[in-house]
């Protein structure tokens, strides 16, 4: 899943009403009634929907959206400023996207060397550990 992520400019704004697109007349992204719950027990967005949490400020995360589309956010009756930046930490997802990201996760890899490398030296040491001790 490819998320877009933005944040409040304002690390004060707390109370979000909704989000939407300025271009479509549809409906909204996002309804909310005051503050957003935490970014940490939020499920990740549906394909071409969107979440708004906190997480130190105001976040969104959208998945799947069309490049036309240009989020609007208000809260407490006014415009808040949104900028683009790396994604939260969603609930169910382990690792950190960033804005505009294409899914590539390149981070976990050498997580897949590491670990069966950590494996063949515990047992090498074993091994010899007690081959020492049948020689004693």
């Amino acid at each position: 899943m490819s998320l877009s992520c933005l944040r409040s400019s304002d690390p004060n704004v707390t109370n979000v009403d909704h989000l939407y697109d300025a271009h479509s007349e549809s409906g909204h992204l996002y309804l909310g009634n005051g503050t957003p719950p935490l970014c940490s027990s939020t499920a990740p967005p549906p394909p071409s929907g969107c979440v708004v949490c906190i997480d130190q400020s105001v976040r969104i995360a959208c998945s799947e959206l069309s490049k036309n589309v240009t989020l609007v956010m208000e809260g407490a009756g006014r415009h808040i400023d949104i900028i683009k930046s790396e994604c939260p930490r969603l609930l169910g997802n382990a690792t950190n996207t960033i804005a505009d990201s294409s899914g590539n996760h390149g981070d976990a890899w050498w997580l897949v060397i590491l670990i069966p490398l950590l494996g063949v030296i515990i047992m090498i040491s074993l091994y010899c550990k007690f081959k020492k001790c049948e020689r004693s």
